[in-house]
């Protein structure tokens, strides 16, 4: 499913926001990655069959380790973006 949604779902159980707002927060947040973190992110966190590293890997040319790596920052990016946009977030 979409993994990277659950950083929101705190909020949307407590009826603060609606899913709406919830995907235009991800879409915004989304945007602060660059084009190899969004690949990674889409292909791994938001498709039903997240793809495997080593599958990512050989597809960009890297190691699948570099790709857990990117994935790692491009998470911490997100979320700081998330953060940032949306201060109530910073407890989930």
């Amino acid at each position: 499913g979409y993994h990277l949604v659950a950083m929101t779902d705190a909020l949307q159980v407590s009826g603060m926001i609606d899913g709406e707002r919830r995907m235009r927060w991800l879409h915004g947040a989304l945007t602060k990655l660059n084009d190899r973190e969004k690949k990674i992110i889409r292909a791994r966190r938001l498709t039903d069959e997240g793809a495997t590293l080593e599958a990512l890997g050989a597809e960009l040319g890297i190691s699948k380790e570099r790709v857990r790596q990117i994935e790692s920052r491009a998470m911490e990016k997100l979320k700081s973006a998330l953060v940032s946009a949306n201060p109530q977030m910073a407890a989930c």
